[in-house]
């Protein structure tokens, strides 16, 4: 059984940390995998991030560039809210 994120229905209720908790933990691993999906981002795309930690990490270095975005998280619309594209 993990510690966080998303738990197989095969093992039943586990545990998942907060995503207060979830935000600080990995960080290199998700800033790796935010550089990475940045290189699938293109002028005039119209892309939809989720409400996960790892996600917050690509809003906070998203490029510029003219993406329309459509998410369920309050913290990537802040992030995202003075974003001059």
């Amino acid at each position: 059984m993990g510690n966080s994120g998303a738990i197989a229905f095969s093992y039943g209720v586990g545990f998942s940390y907060a995503y207060s908790l979830r935000t600080g933990r990995f960080v290199s691993e998700k800033k790796a995998i935010a550089s990475k999906a940045l290189e699938f981002i293109n002028d005039g795309d119209t892309i939809f991030l989720e409400a996960g930690t790892t996600i917050l990490y690509l809003a906070k270095i998203f490029p510029l560039k003219k993406v329309t975005v459509v998410t369920n998280s309050i913290d990537i619309v802040n992030e995202l809210s003075n974003h001059p594209t």
